[in-house]
């Protein structure tokens, strides 16, 4: 949440007005968030390493998906609001938890990657995308001049 809330900051914020005060201490924050999404599952290994069998078993059965589960997710919904409906048993994870499971583990190397991406290389491609799309709308005058670091914007025209 602390990377989500700093890049929301950061990006709706600072991107306007980079000159804004705070915005340093901002960036570090994210930056050292981000650095702990590597380090603090590596350390959970490094001391934890006898558990790594059943966390491998974890992520085989939250990757796995039967009938049973498809059916708790269409019934989920109804046995909130009604006693008379039952959710068939999951066992160690229900379909929901699976969803999360999921998405977390698809997403994790995504944020890890680009996050790499940007802080190591001059590519940083979400302000790419972000200060000519400002500019075209008017927010602020799209340049020729300047770096992507800088925050200006690379466009010569909108069309």
């Amino acid at each position: 949440m602390v990377c989500y809330a700093t890049a929301a900051i950061l990006i709706f914020f600072y991107n306007p007005h980079p000159g804004r005060p705070y915005r340093a201490v901002f960036s570090l924050i994210h930056r050292l968030s981000g650095a702990s999404l590597v380090a603090m599952p590596m350390l959970m290994l490094l001391g934890h390493w006898r558990d790594l069998g059943l966390h491998l078993s974890n992520i085989r059965r939250a990757w796995t998906w039967t009938l049973t589960d498809l059916k708790w997710l269409f019934l989920a919904g109804p046995a909130m609001v009604s006693s008379r409906i039952s959710l068939p048993d999951q066992g160690k994870f229900n379909a929901g938890e699976k969803i999360n499971f999921t998405l977390l583990m698809s997403t994790y190397p995504v944020y890890v990657y680009t996050g790499l991406m940007i802080w190591f290389t001059a590519i940083p491609y979400l302000s790419w995308l972000v200060s000519p799309t400002r500019a075209c709308r008017g927010r602020r005058r799209p340049t020729t001049r300047g770096t992507p670091r800088s925050g200006a914007a690379s466009v010569s025209a909108c069309t």
